[in-house]
This record gives C-alpha cells, structure tokens and sequence, in this order.
C-alpha cells in the first residue's frame, strides 16, 4: 500500500479550495466532457502539484458550477493515504474503488457526491 503524506493532501486542500473561483486555475485546467449535467468538468494540469506526486499515477479532475468549484475527484491505481491518515482527515472525503482504480471525492454537499458516484459507476 502506498502512503499520500498528510502534508501533500494538505496541499490538496489549499490548492483546490471548495467556493473559490474559476479564474485562480484557470490557466491550469484543461476542458473534459462534463461528468454532470450543470457542472462543468475540467482536468488539473499544473507542474507544481505534479512534481509533488509524481509517484503516482492519477488524474485531479475537478467540477464547477457557475465558475465555482464545487467537487475534486482524484482517480489513481493506488491508495493516496493510509487507513489511519483517511480517518484523521478533518475534510469530508469518500473513497470508491472500481475494478483497480481509487477515487477520493470531495465536494460541497452529500447529494454532489451521490451525483459524482453514480457517474463513475455507469
């Protein structure tokens, strides 16, 4: 199993901060066919995130509704963090496994996540 370091998902959660606007990443976002109707879905490109998790192979895609960010879904073929780290995360976040991959989500309110879930699954 691999460990994400606390440190480094802290910095997920500065990087990506639920409410803030589209024009912060916008020159580090990429357009993607939009997993939910209403919300427009991006892919993550920024080089500094990258160099910190350049161990793992991942995807940061990230959702927003009306230029706001609304859900982070990070797709990879490992576990970003121990079982221990996971519980002691003050952030809600769900974790879904499908076939061999790992989905961490994380977004405003239950009922996105739900939406987000059912997506990945069909």
């Amino acid at each position: 199993m691999v460990v994400f370091y606390f440190n480094t998902m802290n910095e997920l959660y500065n990087t990506f901060l639920l409410g803030s606007q589209y024009q912060e990443l916008e020159f580090s976002l990429e357009i993607t066919k939009d997993r939910i109707k209403g919300y427009e879905s991006y892919i993550y490109l920024s080089e500094s995130l990258h160099n910190n998790l350049k161990e793992f192979k991942y995807e940061i895609e990230l959702l927003y509704h009306w230029d706001i960010l609304q859900a982070v879904i990070i797709k990879t073929d490992k576990y970003f963090m121990s079982a221990t780290a996971f519980k002691n995360i003050n952030y809600k976040i769900e974790k879904l496994i499908i076939n061999e991959n790992v989905y961490y989500i994380y977004s405003v309110n239950d009922k996105l996540n739900y939406k987000i879930v059912l997506s990945l699954l069909c």
